[in-house]
């Protein structure tokens, strides 16, 4: 397979805590930029394949690590924590700054995966024009209520425990858990009370962040996966609803579409060749 070369680009954000984003070139400089942004527990070079065949497509692409992993400079820990919060208003715009540093003439994309898709819709919320596309990858709203029951109940008593875990320890020890990575206590905490009470205001107390998402007007890409039980497609669905006035394209995808036996939450990275093939041509119709 074609393989781009790529580089590694020092970011710092306005708190001070240390980064590097990968950067994937295509030859053609002022090609359209897909910001790869990752799920909970999950590093960045998980989704090179994908870059790969991105870049083969004719596009620029930046993968980003979430903070806490990765190349990031911090880990959570008793002495080491932070939430949504800090990951909306410090690392985004720090994400989004350098790239289009580097691209300055390149419409840009976010691509998230879970968490990562969940809180690009937060960042833009607040910078409703800052990008010009979002691809949501297995991204659901994680408000219980809007998950299919017994399921409902699972996810709801699942991450109070997890948040009662994370405070006792100092910080969450997803590895052990089988959910996400080693995790900051206050991100957990995050994660339970938006599960629990479906609302964003830890961010920013100032900010109707529902009312901003009802407003906000971008081309977006929602996809799913029909085997996938931590995005289900009603919860996906639900997330999509909270932006009416998006120009959105719904994709939910079974295994046997792409000819393989499962896609679920993190197994279709294996399948990126026809998903990329697919985004691209979304891509150069929206863009």
């Amino acid at each position: 397979m074609y393989t781009s070369p790529n580089e590694k680009v020092r970011i710092k954000s306005k708190d001070g805590v240390l980064s590097r984003i990968t950067v994937f070139r295509n030859p053609l400089n002022h090609a359209p930029v897909v910001i790869i942004i990752p799920a909970m527990g999950v590093k960045a070079s998980f989704y090179s394949p994908l870059a790969h065949l991105l870049v083969k497509q004719e596009f620029n692409v930046v993968t980003a690590d979430l903070r806490g992993h990765g190349e990031s400079s911090i880990r959570p820990g008793r002495h080491a924590d932070f939430g949504y919060r800090e990951m909306v208003l410090y690392d985004w715009p720090c994400i989004m700054s350098r790239v289009k540093m580097l691209f300055p003439h390149s419409p840009i994309t976010i691509l998230g995966h879970s968490l990562g898709g969940q809180l690009s819709t937060l960042y833009l919320a607040e910078n409703p024009t800052a990008i010009d596309g979002l691809i949501m990858v297995a991204a659901p709203s994680l408000y219980y209520k809007h998950w299919p029951f017994p399921r409902s109940i699972n996810l709801l008593f699942s991450t109070q425990i997890f948040h009662w875990i994370a405070k006792a320890l100092g910080y969450y020890p997803g590895r052990k858990t089988g959910i996400g990575g080693t995790e900051a206590t206050q991100l957990v905490g995050d994660w339970a009370r938006v599960v629990r009470k479906g609302r964003y205001d830890m961010i920013n107390k100032n900010l109707d962040y529902e009312s901003c998402l009802r407003m906000l007007r971008i081309p977006v890409l929602a996809i799913s996966f029909s085997d996938d039980d931590f995005a289900p497609k009603r919860p996906v669905d639900h997330l999509c609803q909270k932006m009416p006035n998006i120009s959105l394209t719904r994709w939910h995808f079974a295994p046997e579409n792409f000819g393989c036996e499962k896609l679920g939450h993190f197994w279709w990275i294996n399948q990126s060749e026809p998903l990329a093939d697919r985004i691209s041509r979304w891509l150069t119709k929206v863009l």
